[in-house]
């Protein structure tokens, strides 16, 4: 980050210091004045109610994750839309208004700050010590509540805006409401800012999480079983040396000694491990989303956790 060289106490000081007063000839320098003013003018009137409450910043870029290698030019359909959230409780003053070595910055006055983004197939989030410091105040200004020219028309699905800063607790939980899995995001990041978030979005997504992943463990059991009594089966006709076992009633496999019954089990072990990789997995979900005696087939996921030694509180 740039060093700091001087803190603002006020919006009108930091805008003074930064650009002047208003120029009162050049019709293109007074719209360049009115647009910075105007929108830190509205930054500063969603946050400054909301001390005490949270507050995201959302920021977006089309990006190209492929490669150009021998002459390849990207379609437009190749361009993805990335998302990158920020949330924090604010603290007073609310803005944080600094003139630094490389220019004025602006940030969300915060003790820390989540991090989230999308990689891996999952959101991820990281806890940061302190306020949401975003790019220098050009760059911030230009993307703040403007319009995304996008390339790929599937990116342009809700109208997306650069840069979306949201204040307050019901804005929040507003804006998670909206469907596309927020809520659940909303939430853990909120938890880990220690505060614990309830509203309906929130409930049904977690309701509907929960069940999937029930579903899933119930799959899996029954696959552990199969696989496991397979297995059984032929290690014990290798151990009694019976030369070969049917494991359905109609194929025979041959198995003459322990060797053999390894060799054959080597796939369906490896399977087995898979399986309850990913039974741990799915438990592991259910201890975050919350499990209790009112949780459909609760006995079910209480016996696989003791059998494979998952806590799930």
């Amino acid at each position: 980050m740039p060093k700091t060289t001087r803190t603002f106490p006020t919006l009108d000081a930091f805008i003074d210091a930064s650009w002047g007063k208003r120029p009162r000839m050049d019709k293109a320098s007074c719209a360049y004045y009115d647009t910075i003013v105007g929108r830190l003018r509205k930054l500063d009137s969603l946050v400054r109610p909301a001390i005490g409450q949270l507050a995201i910043m959302i920021k977006r870029d089309e990006r190209f994750y492929g490669c150009t290698g021998f002459g390849y030019e990207p379609r437009d359909e190749d361009y993805s839309l990335d998302t990158h959230l920020k949330m924090c409780v604010l603290r007073e003053p609310g803005l944080v208004l600094e003139e630094t070595e490389s220019g004025p910055l602006i940030s969300l006055a915060a003790a820390q700050h989540v991090s989230a983004w999308y990689g891996l197939g999952d959101w991820r989030t990281e806890l940061r010590l302190g306020p949401i410091r975003e790019d220098p105040i050009w760059t911030f200004w230009r993307g703040l509540d403007v319009p995304m020219k996008l390339r790929n028309s599937l990116n342009q699905l809700g109208n997306p805006v650069h840069i979306e800063v949201l204040a307050g607790d019901q804005n929040v939980i507003a804006w998670a409401s909206r469907g596309g899995s927020r809520a659940k995001l909303v939430h853990r990041m909120a938890r880990m800012l220690g505060r614990d978030l309830s509203f309906p979005a929130l409930t049904e997504e977690l309701t509907y999480e929960r069940g999937a992943r029930i579903r899933a463990i119930d799959a899996l059991w029954l696959e552990r079983a199969t696989l496991k009594r397979r297995i059984d089966a032929i290690m014990d006709a290798g151990r009694r040396g019976v030369g070969a076992v049917s494991l359905d009633g109609v194929s025979v496999t041959l198995c003459e000694d322990d060797d053999d019954a390894r060799i054959i089990t080597i796939a369906d072990r490896e399977r087995l491990r898979i399986v309850e990789a990913n039974l741990r997995e799915h438990l592991g979900s259910l201890r975050e989303l919350g499990v209790d005696d009112s949780t459909p087939n609760i006995h079910l996921v209480r016996h696989v956790a003791q059998q494979l030694g998952v806590p799930l509180a």
